[in-house]
């Protein structure tokens, strides 16, 4: 536990401030960022397979890439 003294000393302060401007940046960003990853690895597990069904299953890529060189 700090002492009294501790509250006054220059480095304590700007402990204290960086803790409470941090800490809610953090607290709000992480999870918010947790669930995009989430929905993105999502999104692209139920999207694997109509991509590849595309072009006898020779993927979208090359279908693309084909319409392109025509």
């Amino acid at each position: 536990m700090a002492k009294k003294e501790d509250a006054k000393n220059p480095r304590h302060g700007a402990a204290v401030i960086g803790d409470t401007v941090g800490d809610p940046f953090k607290d709000t960003s992480g999870p918010s960022l947790n669930i995009l990853v989430k929905l993105i690895s999502m999104v692209a597990v139920a999207t694997i397979g109509i991509t590849m069904a595309i072009n006898n299953g020779q993927g979208l890529v090359k279908l693309m890439m084909q319409a392109l060189l025509r």
